[in-house]
């Protein structure tokens, strides 16, 4: 029995479909080995201020930067308008290690005539 002859398009695709698996197995080797057991670590960054009806809304980003996982995390944003001092502030159910989420606060003073602090003041460890 003589084997069948295999033409240059099949050839073709076995050799795409090496490449592919192989930088597949690359990619989940090297997160393997690159990815850190850091513990959570949470940043806050604070978006532009805009007004909605009698309030003002400040879009919020929390990156968590480690490689663990953090739950039921609370962010304190403190709006420092000089004579009043107005906090706002919201929960994350869950935050991934190497995650963004998106929030938002309410403040009834205008952020732009004051200065804006937010962090991070606790989460619990899932």
């Amino acid at each position: 029995m003589t084997r069948p002859h295999k033409n240059w398009l099949e050839w073709l695709v076995f050799a795409m479909s090496l490449v592919v698996i192989a930088g597949f197995i690359g990619v989940l080797v090297y997160a393997a080995f690159m990815t850190k057991d850091a513990p959570a670590s949470l940043r806050v960054f604070l978006g532009e201020p805009r007004k909605e009806q009698s309030h003002f809304i400040v879009p919020v980003l929390v990156q968590n930067r480690g490689g663990a996982a953090a739950a039921a995390v609370r962010i304190e944003v403190v709006l420092d308008s000089g004579s009043t001092v107005e906090r706002s502030g919201f929960e994350l159910s869950y935050a991934p290690g190497g995650s963004s989420r998106h929030g938002e606060v309410s403040f009834s003073s205008d952020p732009r005539e004051g200065r804006l602090n937010g962090r991070a003041i606790g989460f619990e460890l899932p």
